[in-house]
């Protein structure tokens, strides 16, 4: 079955300010296991700032070793940490570094006081040490509450104040995720930590996207910080699908709506468990050939996502699409294909019961090719495999595709908009179809049979082509030598074509001299993997970075006879002729920061003739009426928790799991509340507030935000004299619609799930809900105050009616996602005292009237 999933145009709004002076970050677990030289790390700091990365999180598994004699050495780590805060303070200011030493062995945890007590003062007074509130910052990975509690406590008592935000352990069973207990246990009151790191890496997609929502609650709940974390893929020991580029995508957007305070990506560069954001597995430090190729199993393709969803994270706003691209996916074997060569012991194994070097597979690993788009306009995606062709008609924006994996072919994506082919490039990998001892069914190095190839295209013209002559290179060939100049410190789509009519892949090495690095350093390199074409011209695509100091590229077939250069994967195999190469400049994703919003978004909403109300209901639904209403305009979402808390902070102490996230519509609020929110507003931007705050009558002639009329909220919702059932027309409501339970809200079986489900959504997360207007959820997340006493209809036609007669009620109208009107039909009628609070089922929109539109609007 062949699907075409969409992303929701969700309505995400700007992170909250964490304290003052501080802004949201985004940082990169690094494993500093990994020993290079200052101009070596200088190069990956460069390369992190380009996508929007603001500093690394240094993973250290080992730091001081106490020796036998008394004395204290330091490790490898050390050295490392010194070269990479040089290299940080040579390349920017901005760029920012903290630890996270690692308590998951010995080495950190049995010396804890002198390993975190080195680790604050060596790097106290850096120029890029990351400071919080004034406070030098420290995380860790694993790490029980009273390791980090007596250390706290030593560094605090010597006179440095930290501040503490671990991914820290109870000392239970790994637990994949949290529960909400495990994680409150993680906070107690008056204990150590100053907030909650996860990571985020071994589970589903919906496991990450749950915990790093729990987390940010749960932190919210103590006022502490969170640092959400996002995993580009994970193949260690338990092979995850993230389904190409959805999955992290998924947790940048559930990150963003929680509003974490910060991000951590996990990780840069850990290439043994493939969570690596990086491509780039360089061997640095003075080695003069690369080797360990068998990794370069991605592209830039994740770090050009991250550059998206991070500028979106920092600035509040989600950025414009300014050119086309795909990123796709694939594993090139079938989960079914346990059959393994290998080559190295000359026997074969099945990867179901070898546990050495292989990934276990589970029932989320899927045989499909994932595709997405982040598109410009429309267009039309095809993913071909031999004959079979599957077409997708995609939306604009960034939306999703899938089809089932064949074996025996290489995947081809091509893009279309109207008659042009706007990209069609070939993956890099071919799907292996039957268990060969050849070096495509081996391997001989951790979780590499299974892993995920990952490669972006973009639309556009190429700046820089290069004829290769049809040069055919295979082992013991000339390299092909390729002049360049003004490429500048930029990444592009590289488009290889060639020809390989060969039966097996061949694999061929690019490399690109003048990147930043130590004298005798090779140059930058990425392998070129190419599948067998049957003779015809194909080409591979990928994202990679130049320097502006490039002034040659070099293609080769590698080859060695050094035993250990052989043993690493440094020599190339098979044949290849070369046609061209094409470079296309890639545009990194930007937007301005979002602009104070001074009040909720508003919908204009012409005047015009409905019939109001009707039989089929309540009886407080009749009689029926023909109303005229004058042109106003209503707030596009209900007004949410960061809204609100302008006007009553205090309530931010109100959130719970009902109602948590700045972007959900604020609930346990009055009436009276939300008329006074409404004056709030008027007095903020210049209008005459529409309540007397002593009677709550409306003020004449005032031209302020208030409470829609039980008229205009239905006017809205039923489509402007469509006589809509609902908001989105007629059809029955179904949960792509909405955020409601429905009859479901009112079942009375005991069978509960043992979490309590049940609560509001971002406001805006169902489009496909939206009235004839674009009005957002007026069916489900919360039933709404409007500005009417409550009282039967007052027979006979009438224009802009106002039900201001005594009661002790005020009207509620629109389905909320528990029982409150949980039919969802936009007739359906409900109230309530105006000095009551407490439900979870109401909140509120503004409206304004034509007049206080148009003064909004000078």
């Amino acid at each position: 079955m062949t699907r075409t999933l969409a992303t929701a145009a969700l309505y995400l709004g700007a992170t909250l300010a964490l304290v003052a002076g501080e802004t949201p970050r985004v940082f990169a677990h690094y494993m500093t296991c990994f020993s290079a030289t200052p101009e070596f790390y200088q190069r990956e700091i460069q390369l992190a700032r380009r996508y929007g990365i603001d500093g690394f999180a240094l993973n250290c598994g080992e730091w001081k070793k106490p020796l036998p004699d008394g004395s204290i050495q330091d490790s490898i780590y050390v050295r490392n940490a010194d070269f990479l805060y040089q290299a940080a303070k040579e390349t920017s200011p901005d760029f920012k570094l903290f630890f996270s030493p690692d308590f998951a062995g010995k080495a950190i945890s049995e010396h804890t006081d002198l390993n975190l007590s080195d680790m604050v003062n060596r790097y106290a007074d850096h120029p890029n040490q990351f400071y919080h509130g004034g406070k030098q910052f420290l995380s860790g990975y694993s790490g029980r509450l009273d390791q980090y509690a007596g250390a706290k406590e030593k560094l605090r008592a010597s006179g440095r104040d930290i501040v503490l935000v671990p991914a820290a352990s109870l000392g239970a069973p790994y637990p994949v995720t949290w529960s909400y207990e495990s994680a409150l246990k993680l906070l107690p009151e008056g204990g150590p930590l100053d907030g909650l790191f996860r990571f985020t890496c071994d589970g589903s997609v919906s496991d990450l996207v749950e915990v790093n929502s729990l987390g940010r609650r749960v932190t919210l709940f103590r006022d502490k910080l969170y640092i959400a974390g996002a995993c580009p893929a994970y193949n260690s020991p338990n092979l995850r699908d993230f389904a190409g580029m959805r999955g992290y995508i998924a947790m940048w957007e559930g990150l963003i709506r929680d509003s974490a305070d910060y991000v951590e990506i996990v990780t840069w560069n850990d290439y043994n468990e493939d969570s690596i954001l990086t491509p780039y597995r360089w061997r640095a430090g003075g080695k003069t050939q690369p080797t360990d190729k068998r990794y370069f199993n991605r592209d830039e393709s994740f770090l050009d996502v991250t550059a998206y969803y991070a500028e979106w994270f920092k600035k509040g706003v989600r950025p414009a699409i300014t050119q086309d691209k795909i990123y796709f996916a694939y594993r090139n074997r079938s989960r079914e294909l346990t059959k393994i060569w290998d080559e190295k012991e000359k026997k074969w194994d099945d990867i179901r019961f070898t546990r050495y070097p292989y990934d276990q597979i589970h029932d989320d690993v899927r045989d499909m090719v994932y595709v997405t788009a982040f598109l410009t306009a429309p267009g039309t995606l095809e993913i071909a495999q031999g004959d079979q062709v599957d077409r997708f008609p995609l939306a604009a924006g960034v939306v999703h595709a899938e089809a089932p994996l064949r074996p025996g072919f290489t995947p081809q994506f091509r893009l279309l908009r109207n008659k042009d082919m706007l990209i069609d490039v070939a993956g890099r990998k071919e799907i292996v179809s039957e268990a060969t001892a050849t070096q495509q069914n081996s391997v001989q190095a951790y979780h590499l049979a299974n892993r995920t190839w990952m490669s972006g295209a973009v639309a556009g013209k190429p700046t820089h082509s290069f004829a290769l002559d049809d040069k055919t290179l295979k082992p013991g060939s000339e390299p092909l030598v390729i002049a360049t100049k003004s490429l500048g410190d930029a990444p592009y789509n590289f488009r290889l074509t060639y020809r390989n009519s060969g039966s097996t892949e061949a694999r061929l090495t690019l490399y690109a001299n003048g990147a930043p690095g130590a004298e005798g350093e090779f140059p930058q390199y990425f392998p070129l993997t190419l599948p067998p074409t049957g003779g015809e011209y194909r080409t591979i695509s990928f994202f990679w970075s130049t320097w502006d100091a490039n002034t040659r590229f070099t293609i080769s077939s590698d080859h060695s006879d050094d035993a250990k250069l052989a043993g690493a994967d440094y020599n190339d195999f098979g044949e290849a002729t070369l046609h061209s190469l094409e470079l296309i400049p890639i545009e990194i994703a930007k937007s301005s920061p979002a602009p104070e919003a001074r009040h909720p978004e508003l919908v204009a909403i012409p005047g015009g003739e409905f019939m109001m109300g009707g039989p089929g209901g309540s009886l407080d639904e009749s009689p029926a009426r023909r109303i005229k209403v004058s042109p106003f305009a209503l707030g596009k979402f209900e007004v949410t928790n960061a809204e609100f808390e302008r006007f009553l902070p205090a309530h931010h102490s109100l959130r719970d799991g009902f109602s948590w996230r700045d972007r959900e519509p604020v609930i346990y609020v009055s009436w009276t509340q939300a008329a006074g929110y409404c004056n709030f507003l008027s007095r903020e931007n210049g209008l005459v507030p529409f309540y007397d705050e002593k009677t709550w009558q409306p003020v004449p002639g005032a031209n302020g935000f208030r409470l829609p009329t039980e008229a205009e909220w239905e006017y809205a919702a039923s489509g402007r004299g469509e006589n809509r059932t609902y908001p989105w027309g007629n059809e029955p409501p179904t949960h792509n619609l909405g955020n409601f339970q429905l009859d479901a809200s009112m079942s009375m079986s005991p069978k509960r799930t043992a979490s309590v489900g049940g609560g509001v959504e971002v406001v805006g997360d169902f489009p496909e809900g939206a009235s004839r207007d674009g009005v957002m959820d007026l069916a489900g997340n919360v039933s709404e105050w409007c500005n009417d006493t409550f009282r039967d209809y007052t027979p006979g036609d009438a224009t802009d009616p106002l039900s201001t007669q005594t009661s002790p009620y005020r009207a509620i109208r629109g389905g909320s996602w528990g029982y409150y009107n949980h039919s969802q039909r936009v007739r359906d009628r409900e109230y309530n005292s105006p000095g009551f609070g407490g439900y979870i089922y109401i909140g509120f929109r503004v409206a304004i009237n034509a007049d206080g539109l148009a003064q909004l609007s000078k």
